[in-house]
Parts: structure tokens; C-alpha cells; sequence
């Protein structure tokens, strides 16, 4: 893709959106989002809960990310339909669009993809979803890859922030010496959203399309990550308290964590996988 070339994020507004936003910004270059917001004059209104899109990319776009999904696992769970409205009818909708026009996505899917009986699944793993999250995405996957093969799919894990409100919920507590409680056999494998920005930037910019994982270099404890939050404050860790997921959360938030191998990124980036207690510390306000 050539430097002068313009871009576009569906989903300017979400989490990983706005940060990518930022981080293309930074490197100026020229950028345009979607937001469901209808204000300012380089945003570009879409609502993918909408019955009734109509739609068209500003003509100076040269390559997309498609940030815009409902996220929540438990959501997709309950709400089966109306999620799938927007994950896949209208996301597929909106991408039939772009790719008419000739112009290279990249998709945001999921570590969820995967049914996490597979430690380190490479890029060409077979996928095996198990929550509905999990199904759209590997569904959009498909579809997208039928549409056109260069065509680029980044699956994610966990993606985190400095202000992940987990955390700042558990550093407000530890502060005021009060005990907190963590599941010890609850995992995830953080990555930061700066980095994420900057590697889906550096992927859009390779264009060469395939499938991508971004993760963290392996799985840690939620009570793991509380023990190290506590460290980092200064505060005693006997006020973590260990809990345990399986009499708290939904059955569906209890599917086998999946730490993706990102074999492609070191291969052509020479990137290899964070370590997951250094973002971990990096996300901590002291």
C-alpha cells in the first residue's frame, strides 16, 4: 500500500478503534471512521443495528479495518439474533461494499475462534467455536476469506488498556487496604492496545492479506495478574483474596482460554509475543 494512501476504521469509536485511530494519526497519515455518533465532519455515521444500511466508503480510501462488533460474550450468548444482526448481516453487508470497491480489509475476529483444547494454535489451525461469539466470528472468517483471499483476518486475545477498569477497580481498593478477590482458575493472555494499534497498522501497511494472531506469550490467572498489581502498588498481598470462577460466572465465560501462536508476526515483523506480566505492570497507574 503507498504512504499517501488514506484510512479507514469502521468502528472509529470502540476501544481498539480509537486507539488505532490515534496511532495512524500519530504517524500522520491520513484517517476517516465510522462512529454511530451523527457529528463531526470526518466522521462517517453507520450503526450496524440498524434495519436498513445504506452506506458508501469516502472515494480517497485505499484500505479499512473493521473494528465495529458487540464484543460481550455473554451478550451473544442472551441475544443470539440481534447480535448476529450486527456481527455478521451487517458487517458482511458492509464489507460486500468494500470489497466491490476494491479495497483491502482487515478484520478484527477473536481467539474465540478456537474451542481452546489446542495449546498454541498456529494461523492455519482448524477453528472449532464454542460460544456464539466465537461462532459469528468464525463465521465473518469464512465469509470474508470466500470474498477475496487477500483479504487480511487478525485474531485477537484478551486486549487491555491503562485504565482497564478491572484493574483500577482492584488498585482503588488495594489503596484503601481493602481485601480484593480474584479467580485463580480464570485465565486470559493480555496484550496492550498500543501495541495492538501499532501492529494492525504495520499488517495493513504489509498488505499481504491471510490470517494474523496477535497474543499475549502465554496464559495467566486473573488472581496471578491481582498478585502482581498488588506488587507493583506496594501493598501486601495477602489483600488479594483467590476465588473461584465455576461459582460465579456464566458456563459460557468458562470455555478453555486459547493463547495464540503468533508465528507470522515474527516471521515477517520479527515480532515475537508480549510477556503477559510486563503488559500486565505497563497497565498499572501507580
Amino acid at each position: 500500500m503507498e504512504e499517501n494512501n488514506s484510512y479507514l476504521i469502521i468502528g472509529g469509536d470502540s476501544f481498539i478503534g480509537r486507539a488505532l485511530r490515534d496511532h495512524i494519526i500519530k504517524e500522520k497519515k491520513p484517517v476517516f471512521w465510522t462512529t454511530k455518533r451523527k457529528i463531526a465532519s470526518k466522521n462517517r455515521f453507520l450503526d450496524l443495528a440498524s434495519d436498513r444500511i445504506v452506506w458508501k466508503p469516502p472515494p480517497e480510501v485505499k484500505a479499512a479495518f473493521f473494528c465495529a462488533a458487540v464484543t460481550s460474550i455473554l451478550e451473544c450468548e442472551k441475544k443470539p439474533e440481534e447480535t448476529r444482526k450486527i456481527n455478521v448481516d451487517n458487517t458482511l453487508k458492509i464489507i460486500r461494499i468494500l470489497n466491490e470497491r476494491s479495497i483491502p480489509i482487515v478484520y478484527l475476529s477473536s481467539s474465540l475462534v478456537f474451542n481452546g483444547e489446542d495449546c498454541y494454535p498456529d494461523e492455519s489451525a482448524d477453528t472449532s467455536p464454542v460460544t456464539e461469539y466465537g461462532y459469528q466470528k468464525n463465521l465473518m472468517e469464512k465469509e470474508l476469506i470466500n470474498l477475496n483471499p487477500a483479504h487480511t483476518i487478525v485474531r485477537l486475545s484478551k486486549v487491555i488498556s491503562e485504565n482497564f477498569p478491572l484493574f483500577e477497580i482492584w488498585i482503588k481498593k488495594l489503596k484503601q487496604k481493602k481485601e480484593i478477590e480474584a479467580f485463580g482458575d480464570y485465565y486470559f493472555s493480555p496484550v496492550s492496545v498500543g501495541y495492538v494499534a501499532r501492529v494492525l497498522f504495520d499488517i495493513a501497511r504489509g498488505q499481504k492479506g491471510g490470517v494474523w494472531h496477535i497474543s499475549g506469550n502465554r496464559a495467566v490467572s486473573y488472581y496471578e495478574a491481582a498478585l502482581v498489581i498488588a506488587e507493583e502498588i506496594g501493598v501486601s498481598s495477602r489483600l488479594v483474596v483467590e476465588k473461584s470462577a465455576r461459582e460465579v460466572l456464566d458456563n459460557a465465560l468458562l470455555s478453555q482460554l486459547t493463547v495464540l501462536k503468533c508465528s507470522r508476526l515474527e516471521s515477517c515483523f520479527g515480532v515475537s509475543a508480549p510477556e503477559v506480566m510486563e503488559t500486565i505492570k505497563k497497565a498499572v497507574k501507580s
